[in-house]
C-alpha cells in the first residue's frame, strides 16, 4: 500500500508566514477588520491615514493563523484571535492607542445604492414627498411594496415616510430597482473593525466601537 507523501509547504509561505509573527511579536496592539465589498479606493485612504502610526497589511488568514500558532506564552490570549480569521480581512499592527485605530477605520464608510440580494445595514425609510418620476407602471411596484403614493402635478408622490425595510433585511430586486429610481443610497460599505487584540484580551469590534470607556477600564482592571 503506497503511502501518500506530505505535500511540502512552499518556502515563500514559510516566509511570509515568519513575517507575520515577527508583526504580532513587534507590535503591540492588532485589529482585524473586514474587507467584503470594500473598495480599493477606501483601503488606499486608511493606509494613508494610518501612514507612520500603524503597519496595515491584507494577509491570508491560514498563514495569520500558522504564525500565531505557539506565541501564547509571550501574547497571552492572542490564539483567541482565530475566531475571526474568516473572509477577507486586513491586519492593523500598531503601538498607537488601539482606541483612536478604531475611531479612525470607521470613518472610512460611504453609502450606495442597493443591489438586490443585499442586506439592510439599517431601517431603510421611503419620505414622504415628489419623487420626480412620472406616472406610469412603477405605480404598481411601488404599492407592491406597500408605498402609498398619489399623482399630483404630473409626478408620482409618496403620501407617507414609509419603512420599506427593517435592518438586517434583504432587499428584493423590485425594492432595489425602487431604491435606484429614487438614488437613495442606503447600503452602507465600509472597513469594518471585527476585533482587536489589546494587552491580553480579544475585544469585539461592536464593542470596542459602542463602549471604549468600559474596556479601557476592565483593560485597566486585567
Amino acid at each position: 500500500m503506497s503511502v501518500a507523501l506530505a505535500r511540502e509547504v512552499p518556502k515563500w509561505k514559510k516566509k511570509l508566514a515568519e513575517e507575520i509573527k515577527n508583526y504580532i511579536k513587534r507590535y503591540k496592539y492588532i485589529l482585524i477588520a473586514d474587507l467584503f465589498k470594500v473598495r480599493a479606493a477606501q483601503l488606499q485612504e486608511l493606509r494613508k491615514a494610518l501612514r507612520g502610526k500603524a503597519l496595515v497589511k491584507v494577509l491570508k488568514n491560514t498563514l495569520v493563523a500558522k504564525a500565531i500558532e505557539g506565541l501564547d506564552a509571550e501574547k497571552p490570549g492572542i490564539e483567541a484571535l482565530k475566531e475571526y480569521l474568516h473572509g477577507q480581512n486586513v491586519f492593523i499592527f500598531t503601538d498607537e492607542n488601539p482606541f483612536d485605530m478604531a475611531r479612525t477605520i470607521e470613518q472610512f464608510r460611504v453609502k450606495v445604492l442597493p443591489s438586490p440580494g443585499d442586506v439592510a445595514t439599517s431601517d431603510i425609510v421611503v419620505p414622504a414627498g415628489n419623487t420626480g418620476l412620472p406616472p406610469g407602471p412603477i405605480i404598481s411596484t411601488l404599492n407592491a411594496l406597500g408605498i402609498p403614493t398619489r399623482i399630483e402635478s404630473g409626478s408620482i408622490w409618496v403620501v407617507k415616510d414609509t419603512v420599506v425595510a427593517r435592518k438586517g433585511d434583504v432587499i428584493s430586486y423590485d425594492l432595489a430597482y425602487i431604491l435606484g429610481k429614487l438614488d437613495m443610497k442606503v447600503i452602507e460599505l465600509g472597513i469594518n473593525l471585527k476585533a482587536a487584540y489589546i494587552d491580553g484580551l480579544v475585544v469585539p469590534g461592536e464593542e470596542l466601537k459602542l463602549d471604549i470607556d468600559g474596556i479601557r477600564e476592565a483593560i485597566g482592571e486585567a
